[in-house]
């Protein structure tokens, strides 16, 4: 799709001014170019000059991409370009790209980047099935440059996710008198984290309690690096996805709790065993 110029009215009206956020002056129709032909392309010319990742207006309520790349920390990632994006009419539509590359659109607000490394794109205010992109009337809102200058802490935020672990557990009822918990690492935006951890796992009857024995308790899915009590009590490696699995055997129908520790913080899960 081709992109959609301001209306010409618009253009006619940027005589003899100067664009506030680039300083550019444009000049009086009685110099050269002298046709409202010369101050579109000298509109298009501003955002050519800085296009990368440039979000556009493409229709009345659609935008466009620009192609780009930017760093997501040590890794520089490509983005190509794409056309035709649906807006949400009468709301504040918020565009960015996520750290792996994806588009993203919601009406919302910008995520917390401490949470979801981002990249800020642009806001769009869409009302009664149009837009205006000239940014001077404040519909469409160009946020590359928060992204552009900012403070450098020596370390990328998706680095500095993977720098803080923690873990997901999820317990299963197999309803045969036994059951399973899943271990899972995660980064601190609660992605799953596919690198090997090591970890303590123990069973216990009540949550955040010593270890209390079960008929079983064994390692599944991982590695058994040492045993500190018999079906109670180990310490874990786990497989190369980040998870370790727990076979849980309690004797009797009951609720058992899993503890797990990394780095000295205690995450817990339960699971009611049935089938006994």
């Amino acid at each position: 799709m081709s992109e959609t110029f301001p209306s010409d009215s618009n253009l006619e009206n940027k005589n003899d001014s100067t664009d506030t956020d680039t300083g550019f002056h444009y000049p009086e129709k009685t110099s050269v170019p002298a046709s409202t032909e010369g101050y579109r392309a000298l509109w298009q010319l501003l955002g050519r000059c800085v296009s990368a990742l440039q979000v556009y207006k493409d229709g009345a309520l659609t935008f466009g991409v620009r192609a780009g790349k930017f760093m997501d920390g040590d890794t520089q990632r490509s983005y190509s370009a794409v056309t035709g994006q649906s807006l949400t009419d009468d709301a504040t539509n918020y565009i960015y790209l996520t750290a792996a590359g994806t588009l993203t659109k919601n009406t919302t607000g910008f995520p917390n980047p401490s949470l979801t490394p981002h990249i800020r794109l642009a806001t769009i205010v869409c009302a009664d099935g149009a837009y205006d992109p000239d940014p001077a009337n404040g519909d469409l809102v160009d946020f590359r440059f928060a992204c552009l200058f900012g403070i450098l802490h020596g370390i990328g935020p998706a680095t500095l996710q993977d720098q803080v672990p923690q873990l997901d557990l999820s317990g299963t009822d197999d309803t045969d008198g036994t059951g399973t918990m899943t271990i899972q690492a995660q980064d601190a935006g609660g992605n799953a984290l596919a690198q090997r951890f090591l970890a303590r796992a123990w069973i216990a009857d009540a949550e955040y309690s010593e270890p209390d024995a079960q008929t079983d308790f064994s390692v599944t899915t991982g590695e058994q690096m040492r045993e500190i009590e018999a079906d109670a009590d180990y310490e874990v490696i786990s497989d190369g996805s980040g998870t370790i699995v727990m076979n849980i055997d309690a004797a009797t129908d009951k609720t058992v709790y899993v503890m797990a520790e990394v780095d000295g913080r205690i995450w817990t899960g339960s699971v009611a065993i049935t089938g006994n």
